[in-house]
């Protein structure tokens, strides 16, 4: 969002039943963002607010807390619960190859 810039609209991004709206991270250097959900993570793209399918493999988790892109751009970093057990998870991103070389 630019501050200077009042009459653009913010972006929206679908969150009902997917993300959460308390916490939005942001990709170090690629326009997306990801936001933890009850059963996983939600990657978007930060200008249009569209749904990204960027995780490999899907992610399925009884809930992620936290959701954060990794230093390196190239994964995003999980702390989830499955099955009782609560631990951090480093998920590789579907990168094109420009994507992973701007990195």
């Amino acid at each position: 969002v630019d501050p200077r810039a009042l009459q653009k609209l913010p972006v929206t991004s679908p969150t009902k039943d997917r993300a959460s709206t308390d916490d939005l991270d942001f990709h170090p250097t690629l326009p997306l963002c990801a936001s933890p959900g009850k059963g996983g993570a939600t990657v978007f793209h930060r200008e249009t607010g569209a749904v990204e399918d960027r995780l490999t493999p899907p992610t399925a988790f009884d809930r992620v807390h936290r959701a954060v892109f990794a230093p390196d751009g190239k994964h995003l970093v999980l702390d989830a619960e499955a099955g009782g057990a609560r631990a951090l998870r480093a998920v590789p991103l579907k990168l094109s190859a420009a994507e992973a070389k701007a990195v």
